[in-house]
């Protein structure tokens, strides 16, 4: 499970992962299981591939079809991504790691995160507050993602400039 704040690059990440054999779940929505195990699926809907992805990686941006938004994005269907990638139907899944998208670097690098960093970033894009705190549900999501986190490894990824060797890095740390 890649996560980051928007527009720092997880589509990008996810479908050169993709495009070399990583399965593609979804693009910017998943449901987390409080296991144990972990499992994670992602909601099945269409990916918003930037123009910048579509020039980093040709393959994907032969499937593109449309008009660019206003955002200089187009929507790519799972099927047609499924001509180019492995796209498994909606389903629970083990859940392998949790990757933190960091700052792009000059070249790739991946490696191991503090599990606490990992659980605050995430809890602040994911469980909300309000003026009296956090609610019972939101614990609820928040003890879930905790205890997935102290059970699953956790890395920051730090993507460079060549999205073809990506995969290499991410499976060299993986292993």
């Amino acid at each position: 499970m890649v996560f980051a704040r928007s527009g720092a690059g997880k589509t990008t990440a996810a479908l050169a992962l993709a495009v070399a054999g990583f399965g593609f779940l979804t693009d910017d929505a998943v449901f987390l299981a409080a296991g144990p195990p972990h499992t994670v699926w992602g909601l099945p809907r269409p990916l918003k591939v930037h123009v910048r992805t579509a020039r980093m990686l040709p393959a994907v941006g032969a499937l593109l079809t449309g008009e660019w938004d206003a955002e200089g994005e187009q929507a790519l269907s799972r099927v047609a991504l499924a001509s180019l990638a492995p796209v498994p139907p909606a389903r629970p899944v083990p859940l392998a790691a949790i990757i933190l998208l960091g700052a792009r670097a000059p070249a790739h690098r991946m490696a191991p995160a503090g599990r606490a960093d990992i659980l605050v970033r995430l809890a602040a894009d994911n469980v909300s507050r309000g003026p009296r705190g956090v609610l019972a549900p939101e614990m609820q999501r928040f003890d879930a993602t905790a205890r997935a986190i102290a059970a699953t490894k956790v890395y920051e990824l730090n993507v460079g400039d060549d999205p073809a060797s990506l995969p290499g890095v991410v499976l060299g740390a993986l292993a």
